[in-house]
């Protein structure tokens, strides 16, 4: 349990984002357009979460 609260929080260890990308992973980013203009993961996917819903 205590764990769980640590990797929802951040507390967990950290994700090299670099391996995932070099191993084929697509990093999708669900904040909105002004969001990720102001910083993101390179290489990762802007797709705002409210055009997901929209889809569902």
């Amino acid at each position: 349990m205590i764990n769980a609260i640590k990797k929802l929080f951040g507390f967990g260890s950290k994700t090299d984002m670099a391996a995932l990308i070099a191993n084929g992973a697509v990093i999708i980013d669900v904040r909105s357009p002004a969001e990720y203009a102001s910083g993101h993961i390179s290489n990762s996917v802007n797709i705002p979460l409210g055009s997901l819903q929209s889809r569902l």
